[in-house]
């Protein structure tokens, strides 16, 4: 009788992940789930010399993959691909990721097709070279020169505001953070904007007193930061929002927020709290 009633449960369960969605589905069936991974998005994401995904996102990444493993009855390997501001986004959408854990903002034109989980809160400020006074504002930056990295909020507001504005700034595209540092210091730009928080892991990464962070000068509000997930599959995001939740209500994405940011002398704002946890 019990091996009967075991039987029809895990048929149940089959049954159930089958009918899940294409992500639940292919993460049954491969045993695997693949995160996409930023590899100089410090604190949120890296890529190690080992190729290994380490970071604040990575971690909570974990936490959700355990919870699809309890969920499907098995034990799941995570693999890593590697992502940047332009792959990200497609690779959720065609499923080749399941869950980017990055340091992508929430944007609602994103929200459309992707899904997210709101992990961070940040404000899009400017860092120059430590000896570089020039820019003491944001209308500083009319007709000096700007590293953006391709596909980045940053990148979006300079355009608006030269389109609006007629501020006249150049806007250097750079491929990843390290290139948009490179960049400043070679002289080929005055600033690097994104991410406060990302300048910081960068600049705490460099280690080498070039650079500075320029927090008072506001490109752009604080914008909340995410996971990305794929919107056609309501067993994935019921299991992230299980996740979400709980994690939030626990205390585990705090501790996960300082064991990640406190380094960088970085902690959350009253601000930054109330949009991320809600309190």
């Amino acid at each position: 009788m019990i091996k009967t009633i075991l039987a029809i449960a895990a048929g149940i369960t089959l049954a159930g992940s089958a009918l899940a969605g294409p992500s639940i589905d292919r993460i049954n069936e491969t045993g695997n789930v693949n995160i996409g991974s930023r590899a100089n998005s410090i604190p949120y994401s890296k890529i190690t010399s080992r190729g290994v995904a380490e970071g604040y996102s990575t971690d909570i990444c974990k936490v959700i993959i355990k919870e699809i493993e309890s969920k499907l009855g098995k034990t799941l390997a995570m693999t890593m691909q590697e992502v940047d501001g332009k792959t990200r986004q497609p690779l959720v959408m065609n499923g080749t990721t399941q869950l980017e854990c990055g340091s992508t903002s929430y944007t609602e034109e994103r929200a459309k097709v992707v899904n997210f989980m709101i992990v961070d809160a940040d404000p899009v400020i400017p860092a120059t070279l430590a000896n570089n006074n020039s820019i003491k504002s944001l209308d500083d930056f009319k007709g000096k020169r700007v590293s953006v990295v391709a596909g980045t909020t940053a990148e979006k507001i300079f355009k608006k505001l030269n389109a609006e504005k007629g501020w006249g700034t150049t806007i250097v595209l750079a491929k990843d953070y390290p290139e948009a540092f490179l960049q400043v210091e070679q002289g080929r730009t005055d600033a690097v904007s994104t991410n406060g928080v990302l300048l910081a892991g960068e600049i705490s990464k460099l280690n080498n007193g070039k650079f500075k962070l320029l927090p008072k000068v506001i490109v752009g509000e604080a914008e909340l930061i995410g996971i990305m997930y794929p919107k056609n599959d309501p067993e994935l995001e019921r299991m992230v929002k299980v996740v979400e939740a709980r994690i939030k209500k626990d205390g585990t994405l705090e501790r996960l927020y300082s064991k990640w940011f406190t380094p960088l002398g970085l902690k959350w704002t009253d601000e930054q709290r109330k949009a991320v946890l809600g309190n």
